[in-house]
């Protein structure tokens, strides 16, 4: 079982639409988790099997400390370094 994220990050690396040698370090960034929460949510996360159920980052009721799954971090990281564009996560 992975996350919806996690998926996206692989059918990308997959069909080579990301060079992984240029991929960032990862780092624990909660401001830019926020930056995508939104547009993340709605382009992957919505269709994640854990959203419903086991998501905290996502969840209607914010959680203070929550943090996101690992595929969403990669795919902001991504973003955020314009290896992806929002439009290649639909």
């Amino acid at each position: 079982m992975t996350c919806r994220g996690a998926e996206v990050a692989e059918r990308l690396v997959a069909e080579g639409r990301v060079d992984t040698a240029l991929m960032p370090s990862l780092r624990k960034a909660p401001d830019l988790w926020k930056r995508h929460r939104e547009s993340l949510g709605i382009r992957v996360c919505r269709m994640c099997p854990f959203f419903q159920e086991d998501c905290d980052f996502q969840a209607a009721e914010l959680v203070d400390d929550a943090e996101p799954c690992g595929g969403f971090i990669l795919l902001a990281h991504w973003c955020e370094s314009n290896l992806v564009q929002e439009a290649d996560l639909e």
